[in-house]
């Protein structure tokens, strides 16, 4: 990134902040400093996304959560990964003691694609996928492969 981009970044945040005159109570210091401080977040939630998932290396990282704030449910912990739709992947581990274990799997889900969220989302209950040992192990894949006889789900 150039000085010319780094600035061009900065000006749109700016714009950013001005959303906070949206708001309801926009003149109240507590709700115009919640609201900076949620932005900043969703800044960081950002970049976790869009620099820490490489859909050729996957990893789950942090999407909602008690300390991302906003989030819809705040008993629960969101991850997200980018995937390739024509690439095979394992996702494997332990279900430990969480009640409630599902994914979404979808083209451009959660507006990662360049124009929005795109087609093809659904969700799974993990948990019915999950051993009598509490272990999970599951090919995710665009076609299931012939001689797999495993856990599976489409992409």
């Amino acid at each position: 990134m150039d000085q010319k981009n780094w600035e061009a970044y900065c000006d749109g945040l700016k714009r950013a902040g001005k959303i906070a005159e949206l708001t309801w109570e926009a003149n109240d210091p507590l709700n115009r400093a919640e609201f900076y401080r949620q932005l900043v977040m969703d800044i960081g939630l950002g970049y976790n996304i869009y620099m820490g998932c490489d859909p050729d290396y996957p990893d789950l990282v942090p999407f909602l959560n008690s300390v991302l704030l906003c989030q819809p449910n705040p008993d629960d912990t969101y991850y997200i990964c980018r995937i390739h739709g024509d690439k095979p992947y394992r996702l494997s581990g332990e279900r430990g003691s969480v009640l409630l274990l599902t994914a979404n799997i979808g083209k451009d889900a959660m507006g990662m694609g360049k124009n929005g969220p795109g087609g093809g989302l659904d969700e799974y209950n993990l948990g019915d996928m999950v051993d009598l040992n509490g272990n999970l192990d599951i090919l995710l894949s665009n076609e299931r492969p012939a001689d797999y006889s495993g856990q599976w789900l489409k992409l």
